[in-house]
């Protein structure tokens, strides 16, 4: 659709429209506040109502936007030491799982720089951030869209099957703006000579429409002029036409769109925790849903609530120790001052021991619990969640080492 000029552009386009369906809501209960009486009512609308499946992206939204506005970001990102932050499985699942996207190497935080830092009035408190919902394709379910206080667009969210699905995510030369009448005008410049207008619609089944799109290629010899209607083929156009549509549809808001009150995600005043404490919190929250979705006869089983979330405790291991072991930052000049050019090297081999003597700590308890727990149950049902429970701790102590390691290290340096 659009002529990617970067790895970061390309990133930004392969987030494609998603299929929308209507889906289970209940009436909004958020620990956000706004800056109005009513935050989700639209004047002369009735109060909108925030589906279920929204609430886990609205936490991604504000995990997102914490990360960023970690103290010192750019510093610890220049020495490689920022790492992706935790998201649900869900968002997670659509930004990273598509094969053009680990094609390029991108992941979420690639697109959150953009989406959240890629302004020239770069916030500092998760307060100007916010969201509004707003029904676009009239089918009763509204739309989320991630904001900025000063209403740029950053995400657009619908439902389909009881899950949140992205429509789209915008940043500085890829941004969107809502019409009077619910279309989705988005602009796309890949620099000097390349410019798309492009106007969607959602129909009552979530599906994105071209109503219209137009746009100029000049490579620097000769520009050409576009111009495509609904889904009939592409055509030239002359430059008057061009001129006459940028014209007659004004990269604009919608004045609806700028009445809509905007619900803000609050400033909350929480004791300050480690990346430990915060991870195990967000986790263990997870595991403790999944075991009671395996109570309620749901999709998980006991066994498979455990082994998720201890994958999960692996990734986090996996993640922040190759951060530490790649780390040079002071450690060099350490190495320098003193003389001795063996710190980064000996540091490395350490973590390594470390991580050797861990694995061979990790194997040797699973041996002995398999053979207590085969005693007790006959690895019958009961077994397998025993021992799936206590695959679930080691793989949990074991991340919440190498965090240790890791705040130490950043904290230090």
């Amino acid at each position: 659709m659009k002529k990617c000029v970067s790895v970061v552009v390309a990133l930004m386009m392969i987030l494609t429209l998603f299929s929308g369906c209507a889906g289970e809501t209940k009436q909004v209960v958020s620990t956000t506040t706004s800056s109005t009486t009513s935050p989700t009512k639209a004047p002369g609308q009735p109060v909108q109502t925030m589906p279920a499946a929204y609430e886990e992206i609205l936490e991604d939204f504000r995990t997102l936007i914490e990360w960023k506005l970690t103290e010192g970001f750019y510093e610890k990102w220049n020495e490689g030491l920022i790492v992706e932050p935790r998201l649900s499985e869900n968002l997670s699942t659509q930004l990273t799982d598509r094969e053009e996207l680990n094609a390029l190497g991108g992941r979420m935080y690639d697109m959150a720089l953009e989406m959240i830092a890629g302004y020239d009035d770069r916030e500092s408190t998760v307060s100007a951030f916010g969201y509004i919902l707003k029904d676009i394709n009239d089918d009763d379910t509204p739309e989320l869209f991630w904001v900025r206080k000063d209403r740029t667009l950053l995400a657009v969210f619908t439902v389909c099957d009881g899950k949140a699905k992205l429509l789209d995510a915008f940043w500085n030369r890829y941004p969107c703006k809502i019409l009077d009448d619910n279309r989705l005008y988005l602009n796309y410049s890949a620099g000097t000579g390349y410019l798309d207008f492009e106007i969607l619609k959602l129909d009552n089944s979530g599906n994105s429409v071209n109503d219209l799109s137009f746009g100029l290629e000049d490579p620097g010899d000769a520009a050409t002029y576009w111009e495509q209607v609904a889904d009939t083929e592409r055509i030239e156009i002359s430059e008057e036409r061009f001129n006459e549509l940028e014209v007659q549809y004004p990269f604009e808001w919608g004045s609806t769109w700028e009445a809509l009150p905007i619900t803000f995600f609050e400033e909350t005043a929480q004791p300050e925790q480690t990346l430990g404490e915060k991870l195990t919190e967000k986790i263990e929250a997870e595991l403790e849903k999944k075991l009671q979705n395996a109570a309620d006869g749901g999709t998980f089983d006991y066994r498979v609530a455990y082994d998720t979330c201890a994958q999960e405790w692996e990734e986090v291991a996996e993640q922040y120790y190759d951060v530490i072991v790649a780390y040079e930052g002071w450690l060099a000049e350490w190495e320098e001052m003193s003389g001795n050019d063996r710190i980064i090297e000996d540091f490395r081999a350490a973590m390594e021991d470390y991580k050797t003597a861990w694995e061979e700590y990790e194997q040797s308890q699973n041996a002995a619990y398999d053979t207590i727990i085969g005693t007790i149950y006959d690895l019958g049902s009961l077994g397998s969640v025993a021992l799936s429970e206590h695959q679930y701790t080691l793989c949990k102590q074991w991340a919440l080492q190498v965090l240790e390691v890791y705040e130490l290290m950043t904290n230090v340096g």
